[in-house]
């Protein structure tokens, strides 16, 4: 697994409507050395990820009201500044054809919330933003 020099942050965009959730991981990226920020809809996702210096998206799929984190994630796959920051599906949904269509849009990876610690979840990013930092520097 790439391992991130220790100067290097990464910017996580968590988008969760949550509050509980919210403040959970946000605590435990600050903890783990992650750069974390959270919204909860597709227009300040968008607004925060076009300002630029986000490494990586962690996004919910059930969020309040109509927003809908597939949605969201086909707006972020489509947009010529953003479609290239991996986007983890993050969720308590467990439907194969979600997590099929998730990856079919372009999510880098699915994780189920219920099965995973927020530790493992840091660690995950962590991994998952070296390994794209390496390919982007080849």
């Amino acid at each position: 697994m790439p391992k991130l020099p220790p100067n290097e942050q990464i910017q996580a965009l968590i988008v969760e409507d949550d509050p509980d959730q919210v403040m959970l991981y946000l605590t435990k990226f600050m903890i783990e050395g992650l750069t974390p920020l959270a919204t909860d809809n597709e227009y300040d996702t968008m607004q925060y990820l076009l300002g630029g210096g986000f490494d990586i998206v962690l996004l919910d799929i059930l969020l309040k009201g109509d927003e809908n984190g597939m949605k969201i994630l086909k707006s972020i796959k489509e947009n010529e500044k953003t479609k290239h920051i991996p986007v983890v599906m993050f969720t308590n949904y467990t439907k194969r054809e979600t997590k099929d269509e998730a990856k079919a849009l372009g999510a880098v990876d699915f994780i189920i919330k219920a099965d995973v610690t927020p530790k493992q979840v840091a660690e995950r990013v962590k991994e998952i933003v070296g390994k794209d930092r390496e390919s982007k520097a080849k």
